[in-house]
């Protein structure tokens, strides 16, 4: 795969912006999951690559948080039925300006929204709109900006 390039000095806005659009593209199955059970390689590799991203754009306590999430979803699909996402499209994000104070920012109802498409199973819905609405905080890291928290209200998924 192609790494991204890390960020140095981006603003707030294009962090969050990349935040909430690596975050939809972590439900992500790799492409080589075709359906059934997730095999624990094709997990493995999945883990590897969402937390690779998530790297790129948050920092802790929020990238514990991101992490362990993509650890259950992984782990669930590993496990028995569970929704997998093969894709995402319709991708919407806005960001409003950032508000920043020295090394802290925030930004105030960031949104994005999607549709999930999902391999089939045993759910009735194979394809769901999603949509978030988040307020982040972010901290000037000697590698850029990165969130450290971000509290989100939710629909869909």
């Amino acid at each position: 795969s192609i790494a991204t390039a890390r960020p140095s000095e981006s603003s707030p806005e294009a962090i969050v912006e990349d935040a909430l659009r690596s975050s939809a593209q972590a439900l992500i199955a790799p492409p080589e999951y075709r359906s059934g059970l997730l095999s624990h390689s094709l997990g493995d590799a999945w883990v590897a690559r969402v937390e690779s991203d998530y790297r790129q754009w948050y920092a802790s306590p929020k990238l514990d948080d991101m992490i362990t999430g993509i650890h259950n979803i992984v782990g669930a699909s590993e496990a028995g039925a569970y929704p997998i996402a093969t894709s995402v499209d319709g991708m919407s994000i806005g960001v409003p300006t950032a508000s920043v104070h020295g090394d802290e920012a925030t930004v105030e109802q960031a949104t994005i929204s999607y549709v999930i498409h999902r391999a089939p199973g045993p759910w009735t819905q194979p394809d769901v709109p999603y949509s978030m609405m988040c307020y982040d905080t972010l901290h000037r890291t000697p590698a850029g900006w990165r969130v450290t928290d971000a509290s989100c209200t939710d629909s869909g998924g």
